[in-house]
């Protein structure tokens, strides 16, 4: 059974079957995050020519099993490298780690599944066909959030030497120190979570409109 793009199904009760509608691409990275999934996706668009495809995917769209099937079938199966960040770990999402890891160990895919959260999961990295270095790499560089940890895992995942060690984010921290000396202070409070997620383009376009208006 094949779902289209726009078409969901229900089956078992108020599950739903969803195909994702994704083409295949070179490396593929499921979260249920999505300012991760957005901050992936700019510092891939960021990357110079040539660069490897990326395909990405929300973890809450492959709940059900038929979703899960449908996309390993149309997408994960063609890829060379695959990361998953399991919220719950293998309990939480078995169906689709089970089917991964089957994938992974018959198509020579390199997969690496992690945790959801900022703690190692040593389940999901047994689990895994990249070894427990690889795994804590690359779990970091997202556990850290930020769009350099981003931007630096999108290169060594292509195995590019220039690849920063992952960076982690202070709890709390000055964002800008380059207002005008003098000038009347404005404080500005933000979540960490966008710097985590690259989606301060708000905040600095506060901080520019003030400092337009004299303020530092």
């Amino acid at each position: 059974m094949h779902l289209l793009a726009t078409q969901t199904g229900v089956i078992d009760g108020d599950a739903e079957a969803i195909d994702l509608g994704q083409t295949p691409g070179d490396i593929i990275i499921v979260s249920a995050a999505d300012s991760e999934l957005a901050s992936l996706a700019r510092a891939h668009d960021g990357l110079p020519e040539p660069k490897p495809s990326l395909r990405l995917a929300n973890l809450m769209a492959l709940g059900h099993n038929l979703s899960v099937d449908t996309w390993i079938e149309n997408t994960a199966r063609h890829a060379r490298i695959i990361i998953a960040r399991v919220l719950g770990g293998r309990p939480y999402w078995t169906y689709g780690v089970d089917r991964l890891t089957a994938l992974a160990r018959q198509n020579n895919i390199k997969l690496a599944l992690l945790p959801g959260g900022a703690d190692p999961d040593l389940e999901l990295t047994g689990l895994s066909t990249m070894g427990p270095a690889e795994c804590e790499r690359i779990r970091q560089y997202l556990a850290g959030g930020g769009q350099q940890n981003a931007e630096n895992l999108l290169r060594y995942l292509d195995g590019n030497d220039t690849a920063a060690p992952p960076a982690s984010l202070p709890k709390s921290a000055i964002y800008r120190k380059d207002g005008k000396p003098g000038a009347p202070l404005a404080v500005i409070t933000f979540y960490r979570a966008l710097v985590e997620g690259g989606l301060t383009a708000p905040v600095d376009a506060l901080c520019e409109a003030l400092e337009l208006n004299g303020l530092a």
